[in-house]
């Protein structure tokens, strides 16, 4: 039995509890309309999900997330708004959120719900925890993503000001630019300045870019000798991004996908850090057995996935619930209660087809109902 904590306005808060309990009858919970009554909910009960409901910037339900994530890290955590300004200073909180509109079907916010938790209860993994602690230290979420996250609900920021932040370090500048001026994006120009570059394709695709750059950067720093092959899963990471922020139907939903898509194989960068030459050894593995990759990795390597570690080093850097389950499922996107075609969705898809072109995904696409291809494009809603 799931027990679910919400924080809301009284009526609409306790109305959402019993919406949820009537699509999922197995579930229990509580609502509460003050912040101090949620956090003594939480010192008494267990639970495996809080929902909040944000109304503004200035909301103090924002204040208790903040003790949600430092003191309360193990529930999964949702938050409901269809604030723009608060959605976008949720995106500095230094913790995993999943976001969704008031609004949202009851039945898909229970979906997502049960997502999250089975998200949480996978970064709780014992045998994720071992490998962890074989880890020195993990390495930690880019500065560069965390000071143009708080630039992001700044309203004074401009694309001056994200040029000034990546402008710090003129060597991320320099590849930024670089990857924005590749065959990647198929610009018709040559984009010389950071400024430009945020003009032309928006603060958070920059931002994102930005931050998967740093992040390969970084690897290849501490990984000399495995340099040429960190920069292959760099360049799959890119078309991935591509191919699934394509395949969203409005900009926030791309920017999500895109980063979901740069990010989906950091967790190779973590065992590429742990044992250099490992992942050749899978490669040649697995294509000598004609078994899975992720197999190969679970029985030869850590007793985990590069997609578990993946998932696990992004829920400690505070990304979104969406960019870490795609981190997570993007191989078996099929353990997952998917209700239609959405960011875990397109990461697969894309990862798929960035390996292979060729691959039409159909039978796939089929379980998340998309029947032709083409209509992947406009089916994350």
């Amino acid at each position: 039995m799931q027990r679910i904590l919400i924080l809301g306005e009284r009526r609409s808060g306790l109305q959402r509890l019993l919406d949820l309990r009537a699509t999922r009858p197995e579930w229990d919970g509580t609502a509460v309309s003050d912040p101090k009554d949620a956090e003594r909910a939480l010192a008494n009960e267990q639970f495996d999900a809080v929902i909040t409901e944000v109304e503004s910037p200035n909301d103090d339900r924002l204040t208790f997330l903040d003790y949600l994530c430092a003191e309360r890290p193990e529930p999964a955590r949702l938050v409901m708004t269809n604030d723009r300004r608060s959605n976008e200073k949720l995106q500095t909180l230094k913790s995993s959120l999943g976001v969704l509109p008031n609004d949202t079907p009851i039945e898909s916010v229970a979906n997502l719900v049960e997502r999250s938790i089975d998200v949480s209860a996978l970064i709780r993994n014992n045998e994720l925890k071992t490998l962890v602690q074989r880890i020195e230290s993990l390495p930690p979420a880019p500065t560069v993503f965390r000071k143009l996250n708080q630039a992001l609900v700044d309203d004074r920021s401009d694309a001056a000001t994200v040029a000034s932040i990546i402008g710090e370090d003129p060597a991320l500048a320099g590849e930024v630019l670089r990857v924005v001026n590749s065959a990647a994006f198929g610009l018709r120009r040559e984009i010389t300045s950071i400024a430009e570059a945020v003009s032309l394709l928006g603060f958070v695709m920059v931002r994102n870019l930005a931050t998967s750059v740093s992040v390969y950067r970084a690897a290849q720093r501490t990984n000399r000798r495995s340099a040429l092959q960190i920069e292959r899963i760099q360049q799959h990471s890119l078309e991935t991004a591509r191919i699934a922020s394509s395949m969203a139907s409005n900009r926030i939903l791309a920017d999500e996908c895109y980063l979901a898509g740069l990010l989906h194989d950091v967790g190779k960068l973590v065992f590429i850090t742990l044992e250099p030459g490992f992942l050749e050894l899978v490669e040649s593995e697995a294509e000598r057995c004609q078994r899975p990759a992720t197999t190969i990795e679970r029985e030869y390597g850590f007793g985990v996935t590069h997609a578990e570690v993946g998932a696990y080093l992004l829920h400690t850097w505070g990304l979104p619930y969406p960019v870490i389950e795609a981190a997570a499922y993007h191989h078996h996107p099929e353990t997952v209660s998917q209700t239609g075609f959405d960011t875990l969705a397109a990461v697969h898809v894309a990862n798929r087809m960035a390996h292979d072109p060729d691959d039409p995904c159909d039978e796939y696409l089929a379980t998340v109902g998309v029947y032709r291809e083409a209509e992947a494009e406009s089916l994350i809603a």
